[in-house]
């Protein structure tokens, strides 16, 4: 009998033990979490580098790192700020879902987009936000933002104006003439929908004889030309001369996007029907050309310049051009600013090279400068023109980063802050700086945007590593930028990082690393207090079985 009651005993204090431990192990599916999930976006991601006129696969990496599962996912990209969104807008194509995201978990979310052709080349701060809920009724939102980006080397759209064709050299006064306006798709990209109207008739001049001052032309391929016609009347009593006309030019390029022109078409007049007199010829600046987009303050460059005698009969000669500029900003190299042409057939073009040098000190911007024009016709007659052209100047930048700042020391598993220093010794403000780090190791919060950095101004930036192993650990720390008129440049900083174990602590009451605290004790102080109580019991049962058993020994007796 003793040996059956011991053992029953025994069977239910390991059964309530084992009971208590397994309620304290097992997560009641239906319980509230302690915390709701954690997502973090793009963690450790590079920035993606893409061309425009391609079909492209941008990834978005989206972590959940709570305990927590998260469900019914939406992922949408949209404009960060002014600066614009790079890619077509499609609702379908700007927003991914995706059933669940499951606690300590990453998940990919890829977005197939095209870029158009037409996009300016620059990085784009992208706006991501991430819309989720969970089992228990709880939702949130969390956003964040992505850099991209985007290269472009196509020609933007531009329709040029190739001159007007006529069936005589000038119109003959008093009768109606008519007139072939020519264009040319001066662009890589497919124009369409394009709509030119003529403008600044008068009843006194030119004017239209009956006929619609808007043209259209459907379609005009890269590198195409097109005509649009029109039928003029010009006045009996006209003098002669050339009388300009306004043409403004409004299009489309081949994803929607509208762009509008202005132009000026010149036409010559006989003054008489059918007469053969002379008339009035225009010395112009037809055209003018330098290397590259910009010049660079005290760096001399080529100008090229084209003059053109507007004249189809008259000959010109002792032509004096003179050049100036804005605040004298540009000086000529190797001349004066001013030299002689000897003379300029009718309709003739002449080409002239001069060598000019920005101050060293020249602010960013455009600047004109003004060809003055002096010439005679062949009666000896003087004519005075002006023309302008302009010149975007732009400073170089200059910025100073320091060598990467490491610890002496660092630890496999232990966070460690490394952290750069950068300057700007220029004259120019510095756009849109990116800094991102790469490397052997964990990194948080590696991806950082600082916006622009005035001249003379000075900024860091630190980030947290973590060494995953024991050893030297390469990484590098990438700064991206802008000048002012959007043209990239980069600077990498390389550094190492020699990552050695950790000593253990010794210290009295450490806990196993394996184990975590609260859970753990939570745990086993359930079980140890259901064994303590199931002792105490057994300790009760044990004494009255004692008891009872000497009572019956003493009725023996």
């Amino acid at each position: 009998m003793k040996r059956k009651g011991v053992i029953f005993l025994l069977a239910v204090i390991f059964t309530l033990t084992w009971l208590s431990i397994a309620s304290a192990e097992s997560d009641d599916p239906w319980e509230v979490p302690d915390e709701n999930p954690r997502i973090i976006i793009g963690k450790d991601a590079k920035m993606p580098v893409f061309n425009a006129g391609e079909k492209i696969k941008l990834k978005i990496p989206v972590e959940n790192t709570s305990r927590t599962d998260a469900t019914d996912i939406s992922v949408s990209l949209s404009a960060a700020d002014a600066g614009g969104f790079p890619f077509l807008v499609d609702e379908m194509s700007i927003t991914q879902y995706a059933s669940r995201l499951t606690a300590k978990s990453r998940n990919i979310y890829i977005f197939d987009l095209t870029v158009p052709r037409t996009v300016k080349p620059k990085i784009y701060t992208i706006d991501v936000t991430v819309n989720y809920n969970t089992y228990y009724g709880y939702s949130g939102s969390i956003s964040d933002t992505i850099n991209v980006k985007i290269e472009n080397s196509s020609k933007q759209p531009n329709i040029s104006v190739m001159g007007v064709e006529m069936a005589q050299d000038r119109l003959p006064s008093g009768d109606s003439s008519s007139v072939k306006i020519n264009i040319k798709n001066d662009s890589d990209i497919v124009l369409k929908n394009i709509e030119l109207k003529l403008d600044g008739f008068d009843a006194n001049t030119i004017n239209l004889d009956k006929w619609p001052a808007i043209q259209h032309i459907g379609q005009l391929s890269p590198g195409r030309t097109a005509g649009a016609e029109y039928r003029l009347y010009t006045d009996a009593k006209l003098e002669k001369g050339i009388y300009p006309l306004n043409l403004a030019i409004k299009y489309q390029d081949e994803y929607g996007q509208e762009y509008t022109q202005e132009n000026t078409v010149y036409l010559p007049v006989s003054g008489k029907a059918g007469g053969d007199d002379e008339y009035t010829p225009r010395l112009i600046v037809d055209d003018y050309s330098y290397p590259g987009e910009y010049v660079q303050p005290g760096l001399a460059f080529p100008l090229n310049i084209s003059f053109y005698n507007t004249s189809a009969a008259e000959e010109i000669g002792n032509i004096k051009v003179s050049i100036n500029s804005d605040g004298d900003v540009f000086s000529p190299v190797g001349s004066s600013n001013s030299f002689f042409i000897d003379k300029m057939a009718a309709g003739a073009r002449l080409e002239k090279n001069l060598t000019l040098k920005p101050k060293t000190d020249a602010d960013n911007g455009n600047y004109n400068i003004s060809v003055d024009l002096q010439y005679q016709d062949s009666k000896g007659t003087q004519y005075n023109e002006k023309e302008l052209i302009s010149i975007p100047v732009n400073q170089n930048i200059r910025l100073v980063v320091t060598d990467v700042q490491t610890p002496t020391e660092a630890f496999v598993g232990t966070p460690t802050a490394v952290s750069i220093d950068f300057y700007n010794t220029g004259r120019s403000v510095i756009r849109n700086i990116i800094v991102t780090t790469e490397g052997d190791f964990e990194i948080q919060d590696g991806s950082s945007y600082l916006g622009n950095l005035e001249a003379g101004k000075e900024n860091y930036f630190d980030v947290t590593i973590i060494p995953r192993n024991e050893g030297i650990a390469e990484g590098k720390i990438i700064l991206q930028y802008e000048d002012n008129i959007g043209q990239p440049f980069m600077v990498e900083k390389t550094f190492q990082i020699n990552a050695v174990t950790q000593p253990p602590f010794e210290g009295p009451g450490m806990m196993p690393e394996e184990m975590p605290a609260e859970k753990s004790f939570n745990k086993w102080f359930i079980a140890a207090g259901g064994i303590i109580l199931l002792a105490v019991i057994a300790a009760v049962v044990i004494r009255r079985r004692r008891r009872r058993l000497s009572e019956e020994l003493e009725l023996d007796e």
